[in-house]
Formats: C-alpha cells, sequence, structure tokens
C-alpha cells in the first residue's frame, strides 16, 4: 500500500479492465493457457468496461463483434491483430434495425429497451446493419479451440444462443449477461435450458452474469469458488486511472504551489516597484496637469483655426462654383467659335471660287472687246466687199446659186430618207465629194457618214462665240467672191 492509500499497481501482476471483474475470474480460471482464443459478442470499446482487454495485453486473439459504428472504429484502431465484425448476431441471417444509444453500450434490437433508455434521458437512433449469426461468424475466422465466449447484447441474449452450435465449436467457457439492461432483474430462464442442454453446468454467478462451464471442463470449476479478491492480486483499470489522475492532480498542486511561492516572492519586488511608480504617478500627474492646460490652450486655438478654416471652405467652394460655371460658359463659347470657324471657312471657299469666277469673266471681257473690235474691223471689210463693182456684178450669180443650193438640198435630203438611196449614196460619193454633198444636203460634215444621212446639220457647238462664227462667214464670203470676181477686180 502506498502512503496515499492506494495500491502500488506498478507492483501488481494483472490490470482488471471488466466493469465487474469477470476478466479475472475467468484468467483464474484460464491462467494456464498462454496464447488463447477469445470471442467478444457485443465487444463495445476495446479498453473501458472490456472483458478481453486483459487477455489481448498477454498475447491472446480473438473475433470482437459490435454492430455499432464508433465502437467497431475504435475496435479497429485499438485491436489491430484481433478479427473485428461489424454486425448485429441473431438467429438467422438478414439485416437489423438497430436502436443505437449514443454514448454508451446499451444499443440495442429491442423498442421496449430503447423506449426505456429514451424516458431516461438518452438519445436513440435507429440504424440498419447486417445480422448474422454466430456460426457463419465463427466458421469464416475462427480456430479449433475456442477457450471462452463472452455474450453482452442487451436483450439479443436468446437470439445469439438460438444462432450458436455450442455442442459443435464447445468454447471452454461461456459468459452471459444475464440481467435487464441497467436493471438487477435476472431473465436467464429465457435462454438458460438452451445451454445447460448443450453439456454446459453453471459454475458463477457475479450478480450480472452468468458464468457455464462446458462439463469436459469441469475440473476448472474450483477456480469459480470464490468471487474476486485480494489475493488475485489484481487491481482495476479505473484505479489505475483513478491514480494516475490523482498523480497528475498531484503534480499540477505542486506545480500551483512552486508558482504561488514565486509569486509571493514577485509579489514583494512587485510591491517596492508599485511604491517607486506610485512616486512616478505623481510626477507625471503634475506634468499631466500642466499638459492639460497647455492641450486646452491648443484646443482652443484648434478650434479657431476650425472656424477659419470653415470660412475658406465656404469661400472655396463658391471659387469652386465659380469656376464651374465659367468653365461651362467657356464651353459654350468654344462650341459657338466652332460652328463660326466653320461658317468662316465655307466663306472663304466661296469666296475663292468667286474670286475665281471673276477672274474667267474678266478673261471673257477681254476676249470679247476683242472679237467686239475684229467684228467691226470684218464689217468694214464687209462694207468695202459689198460696195465694190465685183460684189454688185455677181449678185444675180449667187442669187441662183442659192436656189440651186436650196433644191439640191431638198432634194439630197428626201433622198437620205429612203434607206436604198441613202446607201448607194454612201458607196458612189466618197471623200471632198461626199462632203459636198452632204454640204449641199445640209447635213454636217464633222460625224460618221451614217449620222450625216441620218441627221440635219445642226450649229456646231464648237463655235465658242458669235463673233468666230461671224468671222468664218465673212472669210467664206470673201474666198466666194474672190472666186468669182474677175481678175482685174481681184486687185482691188
Amino acid at each position: 500500500m502506498d502512503t496515499t492509500g492506494h495500491r502500488d499497481h506498478v507492483a501488481l501482476s494483472t490490470i482488471s479492465y471488466a466493469q465487474n471483474f469477470e476478466d479475472v475470474m475467468l484468467a483464474r480460471a484460464l491462467g494456464d493457457i498462454d496464447a488463447g482464443f477469445y470471442v467478444d459478442v457485443g465487444a463495445q470499446d476495446p479498453v473501458v468496461d472490456s472483458v478481453t482487454r486483459l487477455f489481448y495485453e498477454r498475447g491472446w486473439r480473438g473475433i470482437n463483434i459490435e454492430p455499432v459504428g464508433r465502437w467497431y472504429e475504435r475496435l479497429q484502431a485499438d485491436r489491430p491483430d484481433d478479427v473485428n465484425v461489424r454486425c448485429a448476431v441473431g438467429d438467422h441471417m438478414g439485416i437489423l434495425a438497430l436502436h443505437a444509444i449514443a454514448d454508451s453500450g446499451l444499443s440495442t434490437s429491442s423498442t421496449e429497451f430503447a423506449s426505456e433508455h429514451v424516458r431516461a434521458g438518452r438519445t436513440s437512433v435507429i440504424e440498419d446493419v447486417p445480422l448474422a449469426t454466430l456460426d457463419s461468424i465463427l466458421d469464416a475466422h475462427a480456430p479449433g479451440t475456442i477457450h471462452f465466449v463472452k455474450i453482452d447484447v442487451e436483450g439479443m441474449e436468446k437470439d445469439v444462443i438460438a444462432g450458436f452450435s455450442l455442442a459443435r465449436y464447445r468454447p471452454w467457457i461461456l459468459l452471459v449477461e444475464a440481467t435487464r439492461p441497467n436493471q438487477p432483474v435476472d431473465v436467464s430462464d429465457r435462454w438458460e435450458p438452451m445451454v445447460l442442454e448443450a453439456g454446459y453446468t453453471l459454475v458463477y454467478r457475479d450478480g450480472l452474469n452468468r458464468f457455464y462451464l462446458a462439463n469436459e471442463q469441469m475440473a476448472r470449476a474450483p477456480a469459480f469458488a470464490l468471487p474476486p479478491n485480494v489475493f488475485d492480486d489484481f487491481v482495476t483499470y479505473r484505479e489505475i486511472a483513478a491514480n494516475r489522475f490523482a498523480e497528475s492532480l498531484e503534480h499540477r498542486l505542486q506545480g500551483y504551489h512552486d508558482r504561488v511561492q514565486s509569486l509571493e516572492h514577485d509579489l514583494g519586488a512587485v510591491a517596492d516597484t508599485a511604491a517607486a511608480r506610485l512616486q512616478r504617478l505623481d510626477e507625471i500627474e503634475q506634468v499631466l496637469v500642466q499638459r492639460e492646460e497647455i492641450l486646452q490652450e491648443r484646443a482652443a486655438l484648434a478650434e479657431r483655426y476650425r472656424l477659419d478654416l470653415l470660412v475658406v471652405s465656404g469661400t472655396a467652394d463658391k471659387r469652386q462654383q465659380r469656376l464651374d460655371e465659367l468653365q461651362q460658359a467657356m464651353a459654350e463659347r468654344e462650341a459657338v467659335l466652332a460652328v463660326v470657324s466653320e461658317t468662316a471657312d465655307k466663306r472663304q471657299q466661296r469666296l475663292v471660287e468667286l474670286e475665281s469666277r471673276l477672274a474667267e469673266l474678266i478673261g471673257t471681257r477681254h476676249a470679247l472687246q476683242m472679237a467686239t473690235a475684229r467684228r467691226d474691223a470684218l464689217q468694214a471689210e464687209l462694207d468695202t466687199v459689198q460696195s465694190s463693182r465685183s460684189w454688185r456684178l455677181t449678185s444675180p450669180l449667187r442669187s441662183s446659186n442659192r436656189a440651186i443650193r436650196g433644191l439640191a438640198g431638198r432634194l439630197l435630203r428626201m433622198a437620205a430618207g429612203m434607206p436604198v438611196l441613202r446607201t448607194v449614196g454612201a458607196r458612189l460619193f466618197a471623200g471632198r465629194l461626199r462632203q459636198r454633198v452632204l454640204s449641199l444636203a445640209g447635213f454636217g460634215g464633222d460625224r460618221p457618214a451614217s449620222d450625216h444621212l441620218s441627221q440635219p446639220a445642226t450649229v456646231s457647238p464648237a463655235l465658242p462665240s458669235p463673233v468666230t462664227s461671224m468671222s468664218r462667214s465673212a472669210a467664206r464670203i470673201h474666198r466666194i467672191l474672190s472666186a468669182a470676181a474677175p481678175k482685174d477686180d481681184r486687185g482691188e
């Protein structure tokens, strides 16, 4: 025993993890087996309240069957060398609606028991889990010898035993929970006859479970004569956990004690420092009072500056507004200026056009003046010709010539109206003779033959002015008169 009243668990050879010392009784009966095999139906947590943890630490291996996901995952993590099966166990194969009671080992398929747990304040969730017989699981995973089977299934013990061939597998020890869940009410009469008929004998009751020994293993019955006691040399896992917790508390308490002493020492130093700081605070307070007065003066000055700034800001806002107005007016004037500039450009272009036209008119006026002078000269020359004796002598000839030319023109125009004669004329008359005939007929001579024969002559658009036309007529008249006048008159 140690000074705290707890047994020294380090010196002990056995740690009991089970809820009601079931592992102590099993270890007493199976102490001669070094590496046995167990089957835990309803394994739940791999450490707390575990019937098999003691044996796993001693090198045993076995099968852990657990339908609730949370406990199954913990088994997988803590028992890597065991076979861990997630399913419920019953008397047939299928699917089972399991009432999973949160944070406990009370999960059950019984609606009655689940309702009791809910009324007691627990939470229940229904989950569909696989259902298998214990025979099917043992067929897949069990070796030839099973040293003990523990069954704790919260009211389903009868179904488990119904699906378990005890006569075939013959576990040495069968451990079955025999009371209603969380109640000291024995319900073993529901399934015990099946166990006894299979050749098993009840050898021990601990108030919660019933231990059955195979008849061929009755030599181990004396191990169950007495309940667990001090001579079994064990300590419970809960006691170890409590001792460890107490030790941690002692270490923490010692740390707090050392911390208090350190704080007391620090407190004395802090007190000295506090006194010095109080004196310093008085000095600082006086300085603060002085600075407070200065700050008040500066605050008053800042207020005056703020008011001045408001006035300046208002003036700046007005000037900004005026500036915006001026900018808007400038933009409008620039728009007007652009329109005026465009108008001025158009007027400048028009002025250039008018100047060009004026230059053309001045040139035309000069040409007209020259033509007028030429016309006057030709008129004087014509008057001279007409007043001459040769002009008067050839007057009858000119009259008859004009009559003949008019008659010939009419006849030729009539012929030109006939396609056949027009075609014959085009082939007979060629060169200058053709031009002469066309001239007599009154057709122009500058266009192609087909056009001369089909259209009457018109005034040539090539003549630039009446003066030019007049001078050409005068020249023609002069040539005709010169050809018709006697040789003695040509010298006049």
